[in-house]
């Protein structure tokens, strides 16, 4: 269940000429007592299971760790880069910290990676803005900055690039 983390990130490939990254919105089921076969809580508001073990009922945890991660959050963004030359990155009016980096774990490449926090959540509309207009236009693969956004994480790949691409690149490519 990811501890009911609203976010899951899988990095899943990076080679010499690519990267695939994979973030995926978690989202809890209609009725988090009910979906995981959980029975009625107790008098102290815990739920028991078949083995007899008890535990807090899930829709109780769920408020708690969504501030939880509010919280590691703003610490990651308050310690994140401020991006050097260009400490004024923005996309939709909100403030991306970050740093690329090339992405040259296994072998030399011309692959930029970034990784980048928001002081603000990104709506889902503007989130989901890249992903419409690359499959709009069916430029996936010849676009050499890709961009994917989810709430205030950001991430872009910009192959082919022996330095950093101008945040100019990046914020065409989501607003």
């Amino acid at each position: 269940m990811n501890d009911l983390h609203p976010v899951t990130m899988t990095y899943a490939y990076t080679g010499a000429a690519n990267a695939q990254v994979d973030l995926f919105d978690v989202t809890a089921p209609d009725s988090l007592d009910t979906a995981f076969g959980f029975g009625v809580p107790d008098e102290e508001g815990l739920v028991a299971t078949p083995t007899g073990r008890r535990f807090e009922r899930l829709a109780f945890i769920r408020p708690r760790a969504l501030a939880r991660v509010g919280e590691v959050t703003d610490q990651l963004y308050a310690t994140a880069p401020q991006g050097a030359p260009d400490p004024n990155r923005s996309v939709y009016g909100r403030n991306v910290r970050g740093s690329w980096a090339t992405a040259d774990l296994v072998a030399p490449t011309r692959l930029r990676f970034f990784l980048g926090l928001l002081n603000q959540p990104l709506t889902p509309e503007q989130a989901g803005a890249p992903r419409r207009r690359r499959n709009a236009v069916r430029q996936r693969d010849s676009d050499p900055i890709q961009v994917a956004a989810t709430g205030r994480i950001l991430v872009a790949v910009a192959r082919d690039a022996t330095q950093d691409p101008d945040w100019s690149e990046v914020t065409s490519r989501i607003e």
